[in-house]
């Protein structure tokens, strides 16, 4: 979504997670916790899966808001619902389970905006998954090395904290990124996160 359209009156819910508001996140809780468990429940899923699935939506939209770009230009209880339904889906397809039930809780307004945007958070959230569990299958040295410069360390401040040469620290990144991006890339939900 880019930052043209108008934002939406609910957009005071993407600043209390910007800024941790904990009324207003409180509020997102108690007006959303039962539609989701009412969802997972009616599509194979418990209240445990139901509580995993509100809390990593939310950091799903976290990540997502902290893009200058986004605007929240729909409701945001629908936003949040289509995020977890996504997500929920998603991981019904991983674990080989059928029989969805499609359940509809929201007006039969056009959502053509809610659905694009819930799209585009549940695809970044996918390929935020698949990077960091790339990121852990890199050796210690390499993660040691790419999370310090990730956090604003220069290759010289890595190389003195690590006891190793500048050279070989500006080398050692370059294999590890290399190793990172092949891994990404080889990966077979790879392909289904890169298309338009």
């Amino acid at each position: 979504m880019n930052g043209r359209q108008t934002q939406h009156a609910d957009h005071k819910y993407i600043e209390a997670l910007l800024q941790n508001n904990r009324t207003l996140i409180e509020e997102i809780y108690q007006q959303s916790a039962k539609t989701v468990l009412n969802y997972v429940l009616k599509n194979n899923g418990d209240q445990q899966d139901a509580r995993d699935l509100l809390q990593d939506a939310l950091m799903a939209i976290y990540e997502q808001a902290k893009r200058e770009t986004f605007s929240l230009n729909c409701p945001f209880d629908a936003y949040l619902y289509y995020v977890c339904r996504n997500m929920w889906l998603n991981r019904l397809k991983k674990r080989k389970r059928k029989g969805v039930t499609e359940m509809s809780i929201l007006p039969s307004e056009d959502n053509s905006d809610v659905l694009t945007l819930a799209e585009e958070t549940t695809k970044e959230n996918r390929k935020q998954i698949l990077f960091r569990a790339m990121f852990e299958k890199l050796g210690e040295s390499c993660r040691n090395i790419l999370s310090r410069n990730w956090k604003g360390k220069n290759l010289k401040e890595i190389a003195t904290e690590l006891s190793i040469s500048y050279g070989y620290a500006r080398k050692k990144k370059a294999e590890c990124v290399l190793r990172l991006t092949k891994l990404v890339q080889e990966h077979p939900e790879y392909k289904g996160l890169i298309k338009a």
